[in-house]
């Protein structure tokens, strides 16, 4: 096992020669993809990672300085793409581990033949008048504020405005338990930076 392997916790699955690395969205974990794996493992070689400070990875993985943007964690994916020799691979990221992908296959054009971009845009904060993100700086500054107050609170208000008209009392009980999981320390400035 390599040392990436283990620190961002990496499992590998399926039968197919094909790697197809599988990059989560914000405050969840290498768990989101369980429903896309059984569709996925009989013609792919599934590569599922944690993040850095998310899910299963390793404490020590996590810099203060390196993940406070998404560029730290396309560093990480660039070198486990490095230590696991991908080429042609593809990839499958979902909101900000899409953007980390996109990133990632800058710094490593020959590890990526195919990107998958699910819900992944630049950054969520708007810069009027040309781009956005999802959030209004008034919007975002109070999902701040609420998350510094009362992160219970900010967990579940985020879930069911992340899950918008797709949401089950399963899927957000879910989502918030993933964000309960998450410093804020961790998630507080991807959520306000600019990449």
């Amino acid at each position: 096992m390599t040392p990436l392997h283990r620190l961002l916790n990496v499992t590998e699955l399926g039968h197919g020669t094909t790697p197809l690395l599988l990059i989560h969205g914000f405050g969840c974990d290498q768990t989101v993809w369980h429903r896309l794996i059984p569709s996925l493992e009989n013609d792919y070689r599934l590569v599922l990672v944690d993040l850095a400070g998310f899910g299963g990875a390793a404490p020590e993985s996590y810099d203060s300085r390196r993940h406070t943007t998404p560029v730290g964690h396309a560093e990480d994916i660039a070198a486990l793409c490095d230590e696991l020799q991908l080429e042609n691979a593809m990839m499958l990221g979902h909101s900000i581990g899409g953007t980390i992908g996109l990133l990632a296959s800058i710094l490593r054009p020959r590890a990526f033949r195919k990107l998958g971009l699910v819900c992944s845009s630049a950054r969520y904060l708007d810069d009027p008048p040309d781009y956005r993100g999802g959030y209004t700086y008034e919007q975002l500054d109070g999902l701040m504020k609420l998350m510094e107050q009362n992160y219970l609170d900010w967990a579940g208000t985020i879930s069911r405005v992340a899950l918008g008209d797709a949401i089950t009392d399963d899927s957000q009980r879910n989502l918030q338990q993933g964000f309960m999981e998450v410093s804020p320390d961790i998630l507080r400035p991807l959520a306000v930076c600019r990449t």
